[in-house]
């Protein structure tokens, strides 16, 4: 399980954390403007590499072949085809836990 403290992501912003120790992929966490999470798998669904955020354009982008998402996960440019999987979190106050992420 992942715990992540929201004041770790700055309003307008996304962060990429790690999965547990085996775990390919981790998570891609943003943070709206006015507070709401929203979690997604880290797992580009072209070729499995893990996505970065891209402070400058507001967007998750994939390392390994140029595929682009919005804050939300949604695919912005290919080559991947399909959108970041959502996952699915639980609000604790200060932070939030994730169970299931791969």
């Amino acid at each position: 399980m992942l715990t992540i403290k929201k004041d770790d992501i700055p309003p307008g912003e996304g962060k990429y954390v790690p999965g547990e120790l085996g775990q390919r992929h981790g998570v891609a966490v943003y943070r709206s403007e006015d507070g709401e999470i929203k979690t997604l798998s880290s797992d580009c669904p072209h070729r499995h590499c893990n996505v970065d955020w891209n402070k400058e354009k507001k967007r998750w982008d994939c390392p390994c072949h140029g595929s682009a998402f919005s804050a939300e996960g949604n695919l912005v440019n290919g080559p991947a085809t399909e959108d970041l999987k959502t996952i699915l979190h639980a609000d604790q106050g200060d932070s939030i836990t994730i169970e299931n992420y791969e």
